[in-house]
């Protein structure tokens, strides 16, 4: 079994085991970055929070954009790997990442959060964070659309929904499995 193989199938029991994790590790694929930061309007003046940031592959697209990035990640060996892909890039001026529980987190200074979690874990981290997102920050999410609010747009890359939420942090927080 591969290194990467074995890894993932780590990150599925966590998931599905009691654990603080919301979601398996799997890394985004490039067209869907590409598409997210389409969507959500990613440029020089935003600041992008990635929660569950992986290998910060989507902080380090839009850090090519001009944004500033912060990645949220619990897991070490990912959290090292990010940093070392943003400093192989060569945008460690933009982009910081951080080894937190994003729920606890402060996300004041997001213009743009985005997510690929799982149902229940998009929904959790959001009304975590309900308090703290501000009225002009987007939130899109890759696969999983987040319970109880309705997008603002959608689009698809090879059948599989792309969600943009505006104004999620003047709607009312919805109940969660979670919390």
């Amino acid at each position: 079994m591969s290194t990467t193989a074995f890894f993932q199938l780590k990150s599925w029991a966590r998931f599905v085991l009691p654990s603080r994790y919301v979601a398996p590790y799997h890394a985004t694929p490039a067209p869907v970055v590409r598409r997210m930061l389409h969507l959500a309007r990613v440029s020089a003046t935003d600041t992008v929070y990635d929660i569950g940031c992986g290998d910060a592959r989507l902080l380090i697209a839009a850090a090519e954009r001009g944004a500033r990035g912060v990645g949220f990640e619990l897991h070490g060996s990912l959290v090292q790997e990010a940093r070392q892909e943003v400093e192989k890039a060569g945008v460690g001026h933009l982009v910081k990442v951080f080894q937190e529980d994003a729920t606890k987190a402060s996300v004041k200074e997001a213009t743009v959060i985005t997510l690929y979690l799982s149902d229940s874990g998009n929904t959790h981290v959001i009304n975590s964070l309900k308090q703290q997102i501000q009225q002009q920050t987007r939130v899109v999410s890759f696969a999983f659309p987040i319970q109880g609010y309705l997008p603002d747009k959608t689009d698809k890359v090879h059948g599989i929904g792309i969600y943009l939420y505006n104004n999620i942090g003047l709607l009312p927080p919805v109940i969660s499995s979670l919390t």
